[in-house]
Formats: C-alpha cells, structure tokens, sequence
C-alpha cells in the first residue's frame, strides 16, 4: 500500500448531552393539566352531609336543596337506618354553598300545606318535594336531624321568649297567636307538659319590636275567639277571628304600673279569663322597629309638599315632596323641602305639612354645613323627644324610619362610600328624601336621608350643635 492510498474517514463521537428532551415536558404538562381539572372538579363537588328524618316524605334521589328559591345542593341517596326507625338522605351541597353545613342549620322536607298560620309547598303538588334549609351560624357540621315540617315564621324572626304555665291546654297549638288589642304580637312555639305534670308549658315568642310590652306584671289569658252571652234581652255569640276558635289564642294585658323588662325564658302564670279590668289598661309604653332597640321611640315624620309655579311667559307647576321632623322648636327637615327655589314666581309657593299649610314669611334657622333648616312652627302633640339625638362621628349601623305604614330600611356601614354618601348601587325613592336616620345599637336620631334630583343619596349627619340651635329657634 502506497502513501498515496486513501484513508478511510473516521467517525467522530460527541458526548450525550445531558437534562431532558423538550419531548418529555409534553406528557409532564398533560399530567398536570389533569390533575388541575381534577382538583378543580374534586372542588366543584362540595361537602356531603346527612340528614336524618323520620319519614322521607316522597324525598327521592336527585330531589333538590334549595334556599332562597334556588338550588344549593342535591340529594345522592335516601336509605332507612339501620334500626328502621328512621330514614337517612346523603346530601351533596354546591361548592358556593358549603358554608350552609353549620351548627344551627336547619332542615325540612317541603310539601302541601294548608294551615291557619299560612299555605306553603304548593309547587310540590306537581314538581318533586324537595330539601329546605335555613342555615346556622356555628362551626362547620356534616349530619343534621330535618324538622319535622316548616318552622313557624315568628320562630325565625328575632324575638323575646317566654314561658306561660296554664291549668289545661284549651286548643293551645304550635302556630296559635298571642294578641295585644286583637293585633298579633307573636306566636306559641310549643306546647307540652311540665316535668312534674302538674302544669301545662307553654313556650311562646314575642316579636322583637313588641317585646317592650312584656313586663314583669303583663297579665295573660287564653282567647278562644269565641264569646257566649245569654240573658233577658237575648243571645250573643261574638267570634273573635276564626283563627282563633281553631286553633286557640292568648291575649295579654299591661297595667300602667307594669314593672320592669323580663329577660329570655321569663315564666308566667296563663289566666282562663281576663278580669274586666284589664281590658281598659293603657300602659303608656312606646314600642319600636324589629332593626331597633326594643321599647325605642323613634322620630315620627311628617309628610311635605312644596307646590310653587314658575316661568315668564309659560308657566309650569313644580313640586317637591318628603319628610320633615317634628322637634319642640318646629319642622326640620332639608332646606329644599322649607324653602322655594329662586326661580319660583313671588307668592306662589305653599308648604303644606300633614294637611297644614304653613306661613313661609315666616323666619327660617339654617343649620350650618348640613344641608338641613328649621321652620319655627308650634306643633302640639307631635313634637318628638328632642333629647334622644345624638352627633355621630362616623358612618354606623343605622335605619331610615318613616310613619307607621313604613317599613324601616337597614343601612350598614359598608353602605357608605366618601364619608356619608351611599353607594350608587343603593337604589333609594326619591320619596324617602328627609326621612330620620336612627342608630340601631342605641336608637338614636343621629341625621337626616338626603336625596339629589340625580337621585344620589347620603346622610346629612346631626351637629352637635342641633340642640342649641333648637333651645333658640
């Protein structure tokens, strides 16, 4: 072989590079995404709970839980127990709704009823029964026993419990009324014997904005509904309310010397009868809303009406309404609602307050950086108890009152945006402009619901120096 001979090539070998190929990080991803979906669907499923009842009442797989009119949970199964004595339905509630398993949760199957407390479950002739629940507000909770049917309204509302121990029964019913003057103040809860058999128990709940008129000396009776009277001149037969002679009824009576508040689980003694005497007490006690303190007097306002007319040559009638406050030195309210505007034509405007027409020349007491005036006015009887105000340093938890015929409205702190200016997303009646605004803790006045003509509202807090301002008007 010759130097000139060709050498054959040589192959060249490169180290393995280390790590992983981008090919693997595909499958990886894929795993994860997996596990991601099912972590994500393990989530969606909510908690499981049981709930024990003793009959299922037509309660199947797939009946609903519902709270508020929607749907929070399903039911998985219902089995009897094993002692068969009972029935047992697994529940799987929604991922928003896990917080509805408490400690205080209540639950119930729903279907027809008719009854003098009220009609419920109707859509159940038709449709699947289906779970209620009103929920607790303890720890965390996964078995419940089910109410046996609904619980009473005055059961859930907050209130003031008591006791009354009676002779007999007389048609006593859970869901019978307990009355003042005929209006019904709250409801008997239960009815059962006493642990020594020598009373019946009574167990009753007065609502919240009634409970000042339990006091220690309160008289109660039982009310039949049904009054009976024969003599010389004839028969009377006087029918309370049908309510009543179904399913009983008990009245009370407060002496105007009637001693002082009762706590929760006060026992009473439940008369047979009323003494004629009873019947004509006035206990000169003032009663408040279920959002205030028990036995509050709150501000009573007033309706006003602003007429004025305006324009040169067309002329169009205007008018303002809302409230005003009645105080010892006269009517306060937003100065809008005492005083015309300046384009209203010279003596065109009339103020006219719960059917009184008021003098406008009269002179009018501006309360500084308020947005809020006086107008001197003697109003006999209806002047409220000016010293139950107060000067509030901040938004607090308040209600916007009105007459009798108002339903109070709640505002919480979290309401306030800006200082006193209330959320846009509150959507207020330009009706309820100059409506009183009462703290809930103390029930104290503490400003005055202002409402601009783009409907924004907010709260013209009192100044301390209202009572001043009022001492001179």
């Amino acid at each position: 072989m010759t130097a000139d001979t060709a050498q054959p090539p040589l192959a060249e070998i490169e180290p393995a590079r280390s790590g992983l190929s981008w090919m693997w990080l595909v499958p990886l991803a894929a795993i994860a995404f997996a596990g991601w979906l099912g972590w994500q669907a393990w989530g969606a499923r909510g908690a499981t709970v049981t709930i024990q009842m003793t009959n299922g009442h037509g309660l199947v797989p797939g009946s609903a839980v519902r709270f508020r009119g929607i749907d929070v949970g399903v039911t998985e199964n219902v089995e009897l127990l094993t002692n068969e004595e009972g029935v047992v339905a697994t529940v799987r509630l929604a991922a928003h709704a896990t917080s509805i398993a408490r400690v205080g949760s209540r639950f119930w199957v729903v279907r027809p009823r008719v009854g003098w407390d009220g009609i419920g479950g109707l859509d159940t002739l038709i449709g699947r029964r289906y779970l209620a629940v009103l929920p607790g507000s303890g720890a965390p909770q996964r078995h419940f026993i089910a109410l046996e049917q609904a619980p009473l309204g005055d059961s859930l509302a907050p209130g003031l419990d008591i006791t009354l121990l009676a002779n007999r029964r007389d048609g006593l019913a859970a869901g019978s009324p307990l009355r003042f003057r005929g209006v019904r103040i709250g409801t008997v809860i239960t009815v059962g014997m006493s642990s020594d058999a020598a009373r019946v128990t009574v167990a009753a709940r007065i609502r919240h904005e009634y409970a000042a008129l339990i006091r220690e000396e309160t008289h109660f009776w039982t009310a039949s509904g049904l009054r009976f009277d024969a003599g010389f001149t004839g028969v009377t037969l006087d029918i309370e309310t049908l309510e009543s002679l179904v399913l009983g009824g008990i009245s009370l009576a407060v002496p105007p010397n009637a001693g002082a508040a009762v706590t929760p689980g006060h026992r009473f003694v439940l008369h047979e009868r009323a003494e004629d005497e009873w019947l004509d007490w006035a206990p000169p006690l003032s009663l408040g809303s279920s959002l205030l303190p028990a036995g509050v007097a709150a501000p009573a306002p007033q309706r006003a009406v602003l007429d004025w007319s305006e324009g040169r040559f067309i002329t169009t009638e205007e008018s303002r309404s809302g409230w005003v406050i009645a105080t010892s030195a006269g009517w306060l309210a937003p100065r809008d609602l005492l005083v015309p505007p300046d384009k209203a034509d010279d003596g065109s405007a009339t103020l006219d307050i719960a059917g009184e027409r008021l003098d406008l020349a009269a002179a009018l007491v501006d309360i500084p950086d308020s947005g809020l005036a006086l107008r001197p006015a003697t109003i006999p009887q209806r002047a409220w108890v000016v010293g139950n105000w107060r000067a509030p340093d901040a938004p607090e938890d308040c209600a916007i009152v009105g007459d009798a015929a108002f339903e109070p409205l709640a505002l919480s702190p979290g309401r306030f945006v800006d200082g006193w200016h209330l959320e846009p997303a509150l959507s207020l009646s330009r009706e309820l402009h100059g409506a009183p605004v009462v703290a809930r803790a103390d029930g104290a006045w503490i400003g005055v619901l202002i409402i601009d003509r783009d409907g924004a509202a907010s709260v013209a807090p009192l100044p301390g120096t209202l009572g001043e301002i009022l001492a001179g008007a």
